[in-house]
């Protein structure tokens, strides 16, 4: 929920300016508009209707009430303070005001209660039921109550101009419900599609979870070791700091299968993974490379910090006597190599650190070989 608010809140800051654009934009032309059709009514000296009155009644009051309900809402949408659905509502509810007044305004064109549509329209681009439900609320209350306002305001109208209303009233709210209709479709179709990419984005993640984590020990596999080595280094290199690189090996792992069986050759596998996992914690990543060998890239320089904490880990393993029975040690050989020069290719560091293990085996295993 947090993480769906911080992104709709994201929206709205980066949307806020078009937003500014459309209401202002949007009451320059209701406002120039009024004034052509104003020339046009007021040319007809016939007409009883004064040029001053005109003006008064139907652009400058209209327009000031449209000016202030849209600086309330932009001030509104500027606020930090209010969630990403109150500022939905609040959109909605401007359109509604400046759809009232709009019909209020021109009662002698009641087709203009057509225009409480806009707030359910509106709603469509929020993709959310609750705020549609509102919008179709709003609108049928505004049809109503502007139609009211109208018949109070023409209070000397007769019966076949109550009717008119009244009809015009009933075809607005008709108007209203069909574009309920149609928006809630729109809707329902847009909510359902965001179902399938959500489902569909889980089994990619699953599909991307597996191809970079192995299936056995739950470690990172061999392909998201050169990923995130090849990362490591090109942050090393924008940052200018180094890094670490150990590789690690069972000590004669073949002789266990064979001797044990695969079965107990991967529970090994297992134990040496969660004790790598214990033994570096946070300090760095760990990795699968292949068969019986393991790799870890420490996330600091640090050769004493990281060459002790490979110590702990391999007397962790060589001191365990209770994997078999029989009194047999499972040991690792390590290889550490720190990462200076950042210059160098991936290729050239895992050569470093792989030389490094080969180095530990030739002096007789079970121990830590280092170079800086």
């Amino acid at each position: 929920m947090e993480k769906n608010k911080a992104v709709y809140d994201e929206i709205y800051g980066k949307l806020i300016g078009k937003i500014i654009v459309i209401f202002i934009s949007s009451w320059l032309l209701v406002t120039i508009l009024e004034i052509i059709v104003g020339i046009v009514f007021t040319a007809d000296k016939q007409r009883e209707l004064q040029v001053l009155e005109y003006f008064i009644k139907y652009v400058i009051v209209p327009a000031s009430v449209d000016a202030v309900i849209i600086a309330v809402t932009l001030f509104l949408l500027k606020m930090k303070k209010l969630s990403s659905k109150i500022k939905n509502y609040v959109l909605v509810t401007s359109l509604w005001c400046i759809a009232l007044v709009l019909s209020i305004t021109h009662g002698y064109f009641v087709v203009m209660l057509a225009a409480f549509i806009i707030p359910v329209l509106a709603s469509t681009l929020f993709l959310d039921y609750k705020t549609f439900t509102y919008g179709i609320i709003l609108s049928l209350a505004g049809v109503f109550a502007a139609s009211i306002t109208i018949l109070y305001l023409e209070g000397n109208s007769d019966r076949s101009g109550k009717i008119y209303i009244w009809g015009s009233a009933i075809i607005a709210v008709l108007l209203v419900a069909l574009t309920s209709v149609v928006v809630g479709l729109v809707v329902q179709i847009h909510r359902q599609r965001e179902k399938v990419l959500i489902e569909m984005q889980h089994e990619n993640a699953k599909l991307v979870k597996a191809n970079r984590v192995d299936g056995l020990t739950g470690l990172q596999n061999h392909t998201s070791f050169y990923n995130v080595l090849e990362n490591k280094l090109s942050k090393a290199r924008r940052d200018r700091r180094g890094f670490a690189l150990a590789m690690l090996d069972i000590d004669d792992f073949k002789n266990i299968n064979d001797t044990y069986g695969h079965g107990i050759g991967d529970d090994i596998l297992k134990y040496v993974s969660d004790t790598i996992v214990a033994a570096i914690n946070k300090t760095g990543v760990s990795f699968r490379y292949g068969g019986d060998e393991f790799a870890i890239i420490f996330n600091n320089p640090n050769p004493e910090a990281n060459v002790a904490a490979l110590e702990v880990l391999r007397k962790s393993v060589a001191n365990n006597d209770s994997l078999f029975s029989d009194g047999t040690r499972v040991t690792l050989s390590i290889g550490y190599y720190n990462v200076k020069e950042v210059q160098m290719t991936s290729e050239e560091i895992f050569f470093r650190a792989d030389q490094a293990l080969y180095q530990a085996k030739y002096n007789g295993k079970n121990q830590v070989h280092a170079e800086y």
